[in-house]
């Protein structure tokens, strides 16, 4: 049996969101000078992500945006390095990724075929043999020999893809190249992409058209969050991705008009800006909003609110999400129990709370020897294997002993076994807020960060936010 062209094994990748970034000199020497430097928030932009595609396959991506897409194609090129895992590419690959990236507005478009022929690999010589050719397809017309800065986007998009595909590498990396330019201009982009598979050994591309998925790719890798949800035939999984997206608009339009009846307003607004309506967490994002457990994490000059969904979740945050699920109060401590926080922190009521044997006993987030030395590390990030048992004892939720691991990253020796478990439970927990990698065998990575998204997710269906929002909107009707 022939070893697959391209073989990718548990891969990571970990971006890191420093809290003072250094574009310059100056911004370097006024922050050694403002105090410590380098701390940093780990963004993963991809958790335990296994792929493999044999000679003649073609693969596809879908997910919403910033699901890791991009990235993943960046580390198959090799343009990325993972951080940790293994990718194997047997094969010389051509990557098109931000199509047209490098085209200089000065220079005509005749000119700027010769460069991004250049950018791709592709001789002089043979692109002078195949500029005409290349021309007509990208129907530029008199608007050849003119400058680039008079295109129009959709010009431009179809001169960078008429040049691009006169590449013909034996493995070749698409990132939405086939959405360029008008309906008739997709179809002929189609129609080539076509041609070219008896020449090119395999396929990677990512795409939103579930249509064109479907028509053309063989197996698809469906991402979220950085992590593997499906992966499979093309038909099956585009599928479950299109039957999930339908189920979170419906949730969201039943929230929309549940919450327009009650305040009497009308019109579709959303409340954040930066929450597209197509993610599948906006519905539990906008319930554990209305329920006053979560908060906009920004607002700008014109009243725009933000949400930051692919920000991290800190210490300080779980304390006040879970303090306000659970219907507790803050709790004002004379002497503050942690040095780090003192009384004047707007959280420091919650994080009190979070820490009181007596009342909740939730200190499994916070390690002995910070308890011993008095402090509690407001700002570092939770991980999923923390937010599992946080969830579980806010929730009163015993540990889940089994038979058999349901993950096989988490052995039972591991100290919060018990409540991860009890987390991917179908029987005990019949919509599990945290999933496996969506493989076999199934794996949780519960040293990987939470989301502000993830966030909103578990604690609504944890305390079944969405049902009681679908409950008042059927009151108020």
């Amino acid at each position: 049996m022939s070893q697959p062209l391209i073989q990718a094994e548990h891969i990571f990748k970990e971006f890191r969101l420093h809290h003072r970034p250094q574009a310059t000199l100056k911004e370097a020497v006024l922050n050694r000078l403002r105090g410590p430097v380098g701390r940093y928030e780990p963004f993963w932009a991809l958790r335990d992500v296994s792929l493999s595609v044999s000679d003649g396959e073609v693969l596809g991506i879908i997910g919403p945006n910033g699901a890791g897409k991009t990235t993943l194609l960046g580390i198959i090129a090799g343009i990325l390095q993972p951080t940790s895992g293994a990718v194997t590419v047997r094969g010389t690959c051509a990557a098109l990724i931000g199509l047209g990236v490098g085209l200089d507005t000065q220079l005509t478009g005749r000119e700027n075929a010769y460069l991004y022929g250049s950018v791709l690999g592709l001789p002089r010589r043979e692109m002078a043999r195949r500029m005409d050719e290349i021309l007509e397809f990208a129907e530029l017309g008199e608007f050849a020999d003119a400058p680039m800065r008079t295109y129009s986007s959709g010009m431009t998009a179809r001169l960078a893809f008429s040049v691009a595909i006169n590449v013909t590498p034996e493995i070749l990396l698409l990132d939405e190249v086939l959405a360029v330019g008008d309906i008739a201009f997709r179809q002929r982009c189609l129609d080539r992409m076509m041609s070219l598979r008896d020449r090119i050994r395999s396929i990677v591309t990512i795409a939103h058209q579930m249509d064109t998925i479907r028509e053309w790719c063989d197996k698809v890798l469906w991402l979220e969050h950085g992590a593997m949800v499906a992966y499979g035939p093309a038909d099956e999984v585009t599928l479950a991705y299109q039957e999930a997206s339908a189920q979170a608009t419906q949730a969201y339009q039943a929230l929309s008009s549940a919450r327009r009846e009650a305040s009497g307003r009308a019109g579709p607004r959303g409340l954040f800006d930066d929450v597209p309506r197509a993610l599948h967490a906006r519905c539990y994002i906008e319930a554990a909003y209305q329920r006053g457990i979560i908060e906009p994490h920004s607002t700008d000059d014109a009243g725009l609110r933000f949400f930051a969904p692919d920000g991290l979740v800190r210490r300080r945050d779980l304390a006040r999400y879970l303090g306000r699920a659970a219907g507790l109060a803050t709790l004002e401590s004379e002497a503050p129990r942690f040095s780090d926080v003192p009384s004047s922190d707007p959280d420091s009521g919650w994080i009190e709370r979070l820490a009181d044997d007596a009342s909740w006993p939730l200190t499994v987030g916070v390690s002995s020897a910070l308890l011993q030395a008095g402090e509690f590390e407001p700002e570092r990030g939770v991980t999923r294997a923390q937010m599992a048992a946080f969830i579980c004892r806010a929730l009163g939720k015993e540990p889940l002993i089994p038979g058999a691991p349901t993950f096989v990253d988490v052995p039972p020796a591991h100290p919060y076994f018990g409540f991860i478990e009890r987390i991917g439970d179908p029987a005990s927990w019949s919509e599990p807020p945290i999933v496996g990698s969506g493989t076999d065998e199934r794996r949780f990575d519960p040293d990987g960060p939470v989301t502000r998204a993830q966030a909103a997710v578990i604690i609504a269906r944890a305390w079944n936010l969405l049902a009681d929002d679908e409950a008042a909107g059927d009151d108020a009707g």
